[in-house]
């Protein structure tokens, strides 16, 4: 764990806007070596030493240059609207209630209330459980063991994937033991213990690739080392690793690897675990070239129904015969929309959740027992969500980018939609949504989201935010934030273009945005900007994007590409060095290689080479602002990428307004509501800074 340190390591100041400083002595220390004929050069290596005292001044360097720049004390803006004092969440198992208390920037108390009391208990001050000074343990999950007094509590450090699972006895009030290894909070509850997934315990939790992945079961009272291996990756090395699809009753269905002649397949089984005999039964066998998604929507004796786009690019409902081999039938085929969400409302009714990748628009669809189809057609813009309530009603949520969710009820005899109490936000303006086109390189024209306040003059003025994901498959879709709030109510602009890559355009847009296609995102992502300054809704100079993870690397690598377009870009936690992107923690995994590219194969590692962030920066260009985000503890996307990144930014740009915040969290992760608070602030003026005196009006 770093621990920052508050040395000065040179004078700093700000004249107007521009930032002068006495030379840094974090000097580059160009490391060169060849791989597939090409020489590469890295200048600032040393930086992936988080232990080192050099790192360390590093860092807070970094620390006094954004204080410098930027604003102390901004979080106080929207603490009042936030109002993240005191969280509560209450949830009820067997004879307890239980109420998770989380606050602004120290840990969370789990209390207790006894079937029969009037008030609550402490049962866990997670503060007690501190790893550090600087650690604020987060509360993922708990699930109280069916007809037994134990509580199980899935609990991460300094916001690292790494969980540890505590077991609480709730009649002797104390804590029983703790399991480590873990990454997902799953549970499967047998008798008198757990079924549960983990990995070798890492040496480094921040870099160490995850290995020897297994599914276990712990008893109750006894240590860890005493647990059962249920089941064992086939792939020693972990780039191809089993997925817990869903369990019931006495089945976990497995998705897992496995050789076959030479071949890498994977297969869909069923794994009894109603005796001590663990045995995995096969009833769906496919390649696995890329990834397949399997979402389990319904599972009724020996049948269970899926979400999928097994050859089927827009996806499709199937159903499959777990007593079986390959015997499934396809019971909603593939659309001309794409299927982002299926839920089973009962009542053998279905509510699906569609998208049209040519008119941007969502709708939803009720598919009932006979086969009939009830369109539901929600206003532009907006997002619906299904879920099951009883047997005669469902429910629906409206998402937007502006509002919270607004509830209703939905009658599966008749298809009424009934409003439910819903109590917004206030806001000053009236928001209008858009949907306008831009043409991709292909020819194809592409949708792009657009929110705004009434009344929008296109005269190239409006400070315009441009939000992109573009990986993975997945889909981009309305969700309200307090950021989306405040930029809104600040005159600004939203805009979420659809882009190769993500899910919005199908599994085959998927794949036009992965591997060696991925050039195709960021191309997508400069098509659109044009688009959007040509048609008058902004301009250079007050054009930002922003983006998180995968999202960090594409506007990062459209800002180096055409610096010309942009004022400003957020990256947040960003693999920002494609070279070496395999070489860490979940990176080796076979969902990011098939994603990125191989660095072991030498026409994957030239792609990801012309590709990588870190390594076309040119010298003397005039790239936009950066603000980036990186944590020390990040488990998926090491923080030294963002470190060295900006180090070669600042070196070789001519504009030399760049920020870093360094948070002790995680992947996108904050460390407390406090920092989430102080980082919006920053970001905020950092907008201001750079813009100077073009957005007077922003947040007054």
């Amino acid at each position: 764990m770093i621990k920052f340190r508050r040395i000065l390591v040179g004078s700093i100041f700000l004249l107007g806007n521009t930032l002068f400083a006495q030379e840094y002595d974090f000097k580059p220390r160009p490391i060169n070596y060849e791989k597939f004929g090409l020489t590469i050069t890295d200048n600032y290596m040393w930086l992936e030493d988080f232990d080192s005292e050099e790192t360390q001044n590093w860092i807070t360097t970094q620390e006094e240059r954004k204080w410098s720049m930027l604003k102390k004390g901004s979080r106080s803006r929207f603490q009042h609207v936030l109002e993240f004092k005191n969280l509560n969440a209450l949830s009820k198992e067997d004879d307890y209630t239980f109420k998770l208390e989380s606050f602004l920037s120290k840990p969370p108390i789990l209390k207790i209330k006894e079937k029969g009391n009037n008030s609550f208990s402490v049962l866990i001050n997670f503060d007690e459980l501190r790893h550090s000074k600087t650690d604020i343990p987060h509360v993922i999950s708990y699930e109280k063991a069916p007809n037994l007094p134990y509580l199980v509590i899935a609990v991460n450090h300094f916001g690292r994937d790494w969980l540890e699972l505590i077991v609480y006895d709730l009649e002797k009030k104390e804590i029983k033991g703790s399991l480590k290894g873990l990454i997902n909070p799953w549970l499967k509850f047998k008798k008198d213990g757990f079924f549960y997934t983990r990995f070798d315990e890492p040496e480094n939790e921040v870099t160490s690739i995850r290995a020897n992945k297994r599914l276990c079961f712990h008893k109750f009272g006894e240590d860890q080392k005493e647990d059962i291996v249920a089941f064992q990756n086939a792939d020693a090395s972990s780039r191809r690793t089993f997925r817990i699809v869903n369990a019931v009753n006495d089945k976990i269905i497995i998705s897992y690897p496995f050789k076959f002649k030479g071949e890498w397949k994977r297969t869909l089984s069923t794994l009894d675990i109603s005796e001590d005999l663990y045995i995995s039964k096969p009833f769906l066998i496919y390649s696995d070239d890329f990834p397949i998604d399997f979402e389990v929507i319904r599972i009724d004796e020996e049948k269970i129904y899926f979400k999928t786009n097994l050859n089927s690019s827009n996806y499709k409902l199937l159903m499959c015969d777990t007593d079986s081999l390959n015997r499934c039938e396809t019971f909603v085929s593939e659309l001309k929309e794409v299927i982002v969400e299926a839920e089973y409302l009962g009542n053998e009714s279905f509510g699906l959740t569609l998208f049209n990748p040519e008119s941007g628009l969502y709708s939803g669809v009720v598919i009932d027992s006979n086969g009939q189809k009830k369109a539901i057609r929600p206003p532009k813009g907006v997002y619906l969500e299904f879920s099951s309530f009883n047997e005669r009603f469902a429910g629906v949520r409206m998402h937007t980018d502006y509002l919270q969710p607004k509830p209703f009820s939905l009658n599966l005899n008749n298809f009424e939609l009934s409003e439910l109490f819903w109590r917004p936000i206030t806001t000053r303006k009236t928001y209008k949504v858009e949907i306008v086109s831009y043409e991709n390189s292909e020819g194809r024209k592409v949708p792009i989201r657009l929110v705004y306040p009434e009344n929008l003059k296109k005269d190239g003025t409006n400070p315009l935010f441009i939000r992109v994901y573009g990986g993975y498959g997945n889909v981009e879709r309305p969700s309200f934030s307090w950021e989306n709030h405040f930029i809104l109510e600040s005159g600004g602009i939203l805009a979420f273009p659809m882009v190769r890559g993500g899910g919005n355009l199908g599994t085959r847009g998927a794949i036009e945005g992965r591997g060696l296609n991925k050039q195709n995102t960021i191309s997508d992502l400069i098509n659109a900007s044009e688009f959007l300054i040509e048609d008058g809704y902004t301009s250079p100079s007050v054009l930002f994007l922003e983006g998180v993870s995968h999202g960090a690397f594409v506007v990062t690598s459209a800002s180096i590409q055409r610096p010309d377009l942009y004022k400003g870009v957020f990256a947040f936690s960003g693999p920002l060095d494609l070279t070496r992107i395999s070489d860490f923690s979940s990176g080796h995994h076979s969902i990011n290689i098939n994603e990125y590219g191989d660095s072991s194969d030498s026409i994957s590692f030239r792609n990801l080479y012309r590709l990588s962030p870190i390594h076309q920066l040119k010298e003397g260009i005039n790239y936009p602002s950066f603000f980036l985000f990186a944590g020390v503890n990040d488990t998926r996307v090491p923080s030294s990428y963002s470190f060295r990144f900006l180090s070669e930014l600042n070196d070789k740009s001519a504009n030399k307004f760049n920020v870093i915040h360094i948070t002790s969290g995680g992947h996108g992760v904050f460390e407390s509501h406090k920092e989430y608070l102080e980082v919006m602030g920053l970001k905020f003026d950092f907008i201001k800074r750079i813009t100077e005196k073009k957005l007077k009006h922003w947040l007054r």
